[in-house]
Order: C-alpha cells, then structure tokens, then sequence
C-alpha cells in the first residue's frame, strides 16, 4: 500500500475501496493457485475446515495481543492472518461445493444492514448504545424465528455452549447473557456481587473442611466461584477472559519489577525468602500505582 494514501475519519474514499478490492482479488488469486491440486502448495492441499481450527484460534489470540499491546504495525498484519484464514476455509468451501467468499461477505453485509435498521432504515435513531445492543439481540432473536426463548432450544443452545470450542470465561458469559434473556437474572450488579460472595464463602466452608488432598467439595465450590464471577464480569461490562489475561500481564509485569529490585539490592529473587519478596512486590505494587 502506498503511503501517500490519507485515510479519512469517517469514511473510506472510492480509491480505497477499489484498492482495497485489488488487493483482495489477488488474494483470492493466491489462495486459489496454492489450492490447484496441479502445481499447488502440498501443505496448503492437505488442509481442511478441521486441521484449520488451532490456526484461526491462534490468530484471533495474536490479534487481541496486538491491540492489547496498542501496536498497530503488528496489529495490520494480524489481521491480515485471520483474513487469510478467512480466505482458505471459504477456498475449501468452494471446493466442497458448501459456499464461497462470495456468499460469507454477502451474509455478513446482509446482517450488518438488517441489525442495524436506525442506520439504514426508518428506525429512530436510539438513545444509547445499550439501547442499540437491546435491539440488536431482539432483531436477532426474530432472526432466529422466535422472539422468545423456547424450554428446546435454551435446551439445545446450552448444551452447544459449553460442547463448543470457547474459553471457559467466554462460555459462562455466553450461559450468563442467555439466561437473562429469560429473566433468570438478578436484579442488579450489587445481588450478582453478593451472589459470587456467598460463593467464596461456600468454598471457604469446603476448605475448612478438606484435606486439600482431593477434596470434591472444594473442586465444586471453585467452579461455582469462577462462573458466579463470569457474571459479575459480564454486569460489569467487562469481558472476563480479557481482564482474567490483563491480570496475568499485570502479575509479570510487577515481579519482573520485584526481579529488578532484588538485582538492585545484590541478591537473587529466586533464593530469597517470601518476607522479603513480599516486601519487595508491595514496593514494586506502590512504584507502580505512583505512575498511574
């Protein structure tokens, strides 16, 4: 790409668009002659939809990373990583004769204008983007040919969840935004916070009573904890897979510091007792609130 190209705030102008189309067309081109049984890549022929699963997961992961990081640069080409498996399974689509580029560019505009009628239709403009997040599940329950949830297919779209690919955390979301669509919901964010203290302080009762050795009681508790917490993320607005990797970030970051200050003092983290690691993470922690 050129980079005497201005990009505009708001909109893409014609020239883009029709750049961004070549490149697009030589893509499919590129995927395609990998793809020709006669002359093409034999990696890239023994794919299929399933052996392709493990690399659109990690590219999504690779994407999430570059935008967590805010590195642009690295971001463009992540993106054009999952582009490109875009691409190959909508190759092998066609190949299988089950549908082509064509068809998953033309569903996904389709939609696009469908859920957003206020945008592109005669629909008032909404308030906020909550309310636009209200219409958007009604429209796409309407989709779905009901408007309410039927007792066989809540049946059928749990059992989906958490059979499917997901993170645990982005599975309980999913489970949590389900049932409150039929109002098995508390109130607000206050009663799912109390919720989740009651089950800490079940598993607290379980591990007063355990051996710790294996104790079943304690597993349960634990799994009640982490889904009851998935939905305090998900009152909170706050995606917990996203915050849950966030805090694992910020848990290096801050030892790495612990690390630095050790070195700084003439001793080695590793052999040092907890008193003083812990005396060096609260100074480390302290160092860190201060930038903030």
């Amino acid at each position: 790409m050129e980079d005497n190209i201005k990009y505009k705030l708001n909109a893409l102008s014609e020239e883009q668009i029709d750049r961004a189309c070549d490149e697009f067309r030589k893509l499919l081109k590129t995927i395609s002659t990998l793809r020709n049984p006669d002359g093409g890549c034999p990696w890239d022929l023994e794919q299929t939809h399933l052996s392709l699963r493990g690399g659109i997961i990690e590219e999504t992961y690779e994407v999430v990373d570059a935008i967590t990081r805010q590195d642009s640069a690295n971001l463009m080409e992540e993106l054009g990583d999952v582009l490109l498996q875009i691409v190959f399974h909508s190759q092998i689509g066609v190949e299988k004769g089950e549908f082509s580029i064509e068809d998953v560019i033309r569903k996904i505009h389709e939609k696009m204008i469908r859920r957003h009628p206020h945008v592109f239709g005669s629909v008032d403009r909404p308030d906020s983007s909550d309310e636009v997040l209200k219409r958007w599940d009604k429209i796409k329950e309407k989709e779905k040919s009901s408007e309410h949830v039927q007792e066989k297919d809540l049946g059928k779209y749990l059992s989906h969840v958490v059979k499917s690919e997901f993170p645990a955390t982005k599975q309980a979301l999913l489970i949590g935004k389900k049932m409150a669509r039929i109002g098995f919901e508390w109130a607000g964010v206050a009663e799912v916070f109390n919720h989740f203290k009651s089950e800490v302080e079940e598993l607290d009762e379980a591990m007063r009573g355990s051996s710790f050795s294996s104790s079943t009681a304690v597993y349960e508790e634990l799994s009640d904890v982490f889904f009851s917490l998935a939905q305090v993320c998900r009152r909170l607005k706050i995606d917990p897979e996203v915050v849950s990797s966030d805090g694992n970030r910020k848990f290096v970051s801050r030892f790495l510091k612990v690390i630095d200050l050790a070195k700084a003092s003439g001793k080695d983290a590793s052999s040092m007792p907890l008193g003083e690691l812990d005396a060096l993470w609260n100074e480390a922690k302290k160092e860190e609130k201060s930038k903030k």
